[in-house]
């Protein structure tokens, strides 16, 4: 039960084409989006806080998502040129 295996989400990150470091500075980010969300969430207006959260999350999910898409795109065109 405790043995390794590739399907952490660090291990998807590389698989979708993040470098290592690039996958830790995401990890980080999405942590540090949802702990001060949270503090700030006792601080300022929930709506205002939802707001820059989504916001936030908007640029975190483009910095996520556009390394895999942009290798998808590579790796097709490489197919049909042969």
């Amino acid at each position: 039960p405790f043995a390794p295996d590739k399907r952490h989400l660090h291990h998807r990150l590389l698989q979708f084409g993040h470098s290592h470091r690039r996958a830790v500075l995401l990890l980080y980010f999405w942590s540090a989006l949802l702990a001060f969300g949270g503090a700030a969430l006792s601080i300022f207006q929930v709506a205002l806080v939802l707001a820059v959260m989504a916001s936030v999350a908007v640029v975190g999910v483009l910095f996520s998502v556009v390394p895999g898409l942009r290798q998808r795109r590579r790796a097709t065109l490489a197919a049909r040129l042969g």
